[in-house]
């Protein structure tokens, strides 16, 4: 067994699941079970494609190039910097939703034990201790990251094996009771599929071949389209949509409402929701302090990583204090630069190449489709951003 093309496979996993699956059952839950997988699918199958495109454009401008220089090369200034500002736009929503979802849960955790500490100082706790980890560097962040995803797994299973069983047929086959609201759950399902990000490296990790680089594309989302699948059949089965739906992405709340009747429930919810939100957290956190040290040659000094820090963390604590109840609009956000960033970005790289305008000559890979493939995802991508608004 060739264990980099597995552990390839559980990195492209590993990035999309994490904290936007809290938020799929509460968008998904006017659909339905049926109506609601078959968007899952649909954004999943989109989502492939528009890597696979990313894929024919690394391995054409050159193995392992990241975003910048494709786009550099391909879409020149003007595309570099549509890409590092979607990049950065969509970092920071991604923070705000995490910081809002993780303050709820602290501030319940706190008042288990009988402290009332007001919101507020909930999130500038998280927020502190966040950058606290990120000004550490990178070895620790890797090495709390892979302990915590393995919890999350663990209280995931733990979670399913409590739910599943007391999942209730009559929810499950409900009517949709907003069927036409399937353009409103797309930005929020398509940032629960983001992966793409680290396609470029693992080009250059992997040392795979074609077929085993889109396998591992392939197989290594597959993974949370059958984790988001259990988590809506487990949540749907047990509450019914109104309930789901009233939340309005409150995390806390869908937590507590999942576990009243089964005290022991809550626990695992909680840890397991936390683990999401922890892991999710820290992987942007990371990215984006990386990103904005390179963009402002900020130096390695602890007075230079506080400063940048601060630059990561305050922009999406500040509008989290602000709008401390958008947790699934800061998700809808997020899903507008994924969007560009996955979608528009690769799509637009790809008809340069194929059109013969930049002088690159073409890798031993395309994808099928075609120019209209081409086209057709791009219109997808515009119908992803006019849902948000």
């Amino acid at each position: 067994m060739n264990f980099k093309l597995v552990g390839s496979a559980l990195i492209v996993a590993g990035t999309a699941l994490g904290a936007g699956m809290l938020g799929i059952p509460m968008v998904l839950a006017q659909l339905g079970l049926v109506l609601g997988t078959v968007m899952m699918l649909l954004v999943w199958g989109i989502t492939c494609y528009a890597a696979l495109l990313l894929l024919e454009v690394n391995l054409s401008v050159g193995v392992g190039s990241n975003m910048h220089a494709m786009a550099g090369k391909l879409l020149g200034r003007a595309g570099q910097l549509v890409t590092n500002g979607s990049m950065m736009f969509l970092l920071y929503s991604l923070l705000m939703a995490y910081i809002i979802g993780a303050a709820d849960l602290l501030h319940s955790a706190f008042d288990y034990f009988g402290l009332q500490l007001p919101m507020l100082v909930c999130q500038l706790l998280f927020a502190l201790l966040g950058a606290v980890v990120v000004i550490c560097g990178t070895a620790l962040v890797d090495r709390l990251n892979r302990a915590l995803f393995a919890l999350m797994i663990v209280f995931f299973l733990a979670a399913l094996i409590l739910m599943l069983p007391s999942s209730k047929m009559d929810l499950l086959l409900a009517a949709p009771l907003h069927a036409k609201g399937w353009l409103l759950c797309l930005p929020v399902l398509f940032t629960s599929f983001g992966f793409s990000v680290v396609i470029p490296s693992l080009v250059r990790y992997s040392g795979a071949t074609i077929k085993q680089m889109r396998w591992i594309i392939i197989i290594g989302s597959a993974i949370p389209l059958l984790c988001y699948f259990l988590w809506l059949l487990a949540c749907l089965g047990n509450l019914p949509e109104g309930k789901l739906l009233s939340m309005a992405g409150n995390v806390h709340a869908m937590v507590t409402a999942l576990s009243e009747q089964r005290g022991h429930l809550r626990t695992v919810l909680n840890l397991f929701a936390a683990m999401a939100l922890l892991t999710s957290f820290l992987g942007v956190a990371l990215a984006l302090f990386d990103l904005l040290a390179e963009v402002c040659k900020s130096s390695s000094s602890l007075r230079g990583r506080s400063i940048n820090a601060l630059l990561t963390l305050g922009l999406p604590t500040v509008i989290a204090i602000i709008a401390p109840n958008h947790f699934l609009a800061a998700l809808s956000y997020a899903g507008i630069a994924q969007t560009i960033f996955a979608i528009l970005i690769p799509s637009a790289m790809v008809w340069q190449l194929r059109r013969g305008k930049t002088g690159l000559s073409f890798a031993d890979y395309r994808v099928r489709g075609g120019e209209l493939g081409v086209m057709a995802i791009s219109a997808f991508g515009v119908v992803l951003i006019a849902a948000q608004f």
